[in-house]
């Protein structure tokens, strides 16, 4: 797969060969373009009605999660087909997306913004799975209709950090997240994964200090 988008982020993913993602002039604002070279095929992906800020791909290259500007509403697409998958409501606050990963099986997906705030997204098929996605709808969600906004997801679990351009991604264990802060923080947390809320911190240590 290879993706562009307009805005001229650069999100290299050569390590999984999954292609790359930077500046089109030809692409119009808020598209993603995926063009797949084994089957010659390219898809435009209506994504955003603003400028694409951030992307991020499924380990396996079939989902592909992107995040406008604004930063409140992440979508995510089927890279083969360009549909819709899922929607998914950071906030109502616009915010920039410091990081977006999703766990080596696409069943979650984790983000971070500005503001510290990590959030996780419960992303498995109710049609596949026994147990159906738990992300919680917003109490206005019957005005989603008329404002589409509403129908997003909320996010599953979350943790707060004091730090503007933390990064996140899901730990090596079981239902963890690694948050790293830019003064040399690392957060380890854990989230349930059955009844989410607030993770829990089980460990923290600061990368610029020396052995004690």
């Amino acid at each position: 797969f290879f993706f562009q988008a307009e805005d001229g982020i650069r999100d290299a993913q050569e390590s999984r060969g999954l292609g790359d993602v930077y500046k089109r002039q030809d692409i119009q604002e808020g598209k993603i373009s995926v063009n797949n070279f084994n089957e010659n095929k390219q898809i435009v992906i209506a994504a955003h009605a603003n400028s694409v800020a951030i992307l991020e791909l499924s380990a396996d290259g079939s989902l592909v999660a992107s995040v406008s500007t604004k930063g409140n509403l992440i979508k995510i697409f089927n890279t083969k087909t360009g549909d819709l998958v899922q929607q998914l409501r950071r906030g109502a606050e616009y915010a920039q997306i410091n990081s977006l990963s999703f766990d080596l099986n696409g069943d979650w997906l984790n983000c971070i913004s500005d503001n510290g705030m990590m959030h996780i997204f419960n992303l498995k098929d109710p049609s596949q799975k026994v147990v159906p996605s738990k992300n919680p709808k917003s109490s206005f969600a019957f005005l989603s209709s008329i404002i589409p906004y509403f129908q997003a997801d909320l996010s599953f679990a979350r943790y707060k950090v004091v730090d503007a351009g933390a990064k996140s991604s899901f730990g090596p264990d079981p239902n963890t997240a690694i948050i790293a802060s830019q003064d040399g923080k690392c957060y380890k947390v854990q989230y349930h994964p059955h009844a989410g809320g607030e993770c829990k911190l089980v460990d923290e240590q600061n990368l610029y200090e020396g052995p004690a």
